[in-house]
């Protein structure tokens, strides 16, 4: 995929850039049981007094997890990583899914985890996104992608 960025700016900004491949879930291909996993990388780089910084995983305009945290002060091009994997329990009008995940910011791990059920409407399409937004815009506040990897796996 092409880069994506979040700089200097306090909007909820997608870190997908274009690229080859799909990452929409069409309903016709939605199954019980059926695993996403997403994958992403790329840098960092923030400022003296940062903010905080959220990161939400998304499927269409339901957040499926989200997290609030203050990044370290002062990064320089430091490497990031998610990795998410969500379960589909069932489909239809009435779907629901499960997920958890983890976020490792040069070396310091954070827990993603929906501790409940997530209600799903199955029956229309759902694009699969990962949306950045920093608290306070900065030209030194800085989340950068360079890999966005999802696979989704019927069973």
């Amino acid at each position: 995929i092409a880069n994506a960025q979040v700089a200097n700016t306090s909007a909820e900004t997608s870190l997908v850039g274009s690229g080859i491949g799909e990452r929409t879930l069409r309903s016709v291909d939605v199954v019980a049981g059926m695993r996403i996993w997403c994958r992403a990388r790329g840098v960092i780089s923030t400022a003296a007094t940062p903010g905080n910084l959220t990161l939400r995983y998304k499927l269409g305009p339901t957040i499926i997890l989200s997290a609030t945290f203050l990044p370290a002060a002062s990064l320089a091009n430091r490497l990031w990583v998610v990795d998410f994997e969500t379960v589909i329990r069932a489909i239809g009008m009435s779907g629901q899914l499960i997920c958890a995940g983890e976020l490792r910011i040069a070396g310091s791990a954070r827990d993603f985890v929906t501790a409940a059920i997530i209600p799903v409407d199955f029956t229309v399409d759902r694009l699969v996104d990962l949306m950045a937004e920093w608290a306070t815009a900065s030209p030194s506040n800085n989340m950068r992608s360079g890999q966005f990897t999802l696979e989704f796996h019927r069973y």
